[in-house]
């Protein structure tokens, strides 16, 4: 009988320490679950970042484009201008050289006239 009551003692304390057992890994689980769900949260909200930086940085590349091809615009709006004002200088230098022409001619004429 001391036998028995130590026995069933044994199965007590073993039964207990299964629920012991059971409740800590049913702990466990729940702070397992509780990590994933904050790993997860936290991985959207760096997605979510990400995509965030990945819109800025398309925005200012395509501000960057119009603005290169607006400063190719002004260049070539540029070289047209100092095209023209080049032009216009060589039409001055021949028009101050027909002048000059034309006041040779004149006084080269009047001093055959004299």
């Amino acid at each position: 009988e001391r036998q028995i009551s130590v026995l069933e003692s044994t199965v007590n304390d073993l039964e207990e320490g299964r629920e012991e057992l059971s409740a800590l890994a049913e702990a466990r689980e729940n702070v397992l679950k509780m990590e994933h769900d904050a790993t997860k949260s936290q991985l959207q909200e760096h997605i979510l970042a990400n995509d965030t930086l990945r819109a800025q940085v398309d925005t200012v590349r395509s501000d960057l484009t119009e603005s290169q091809n607006y400063v190719s615009v002004l260049e070539g709006e540029r070289s047209a201008l100092l095209q023209n004002v080049e032009d216009r200088r060589m039409e001055v230098a021949e028009a101050r050289e027909n002048v000059l022409k034309m006041e040779h001619d004149a006084t080269k004429s009047q001093l055959q006239e004299h």
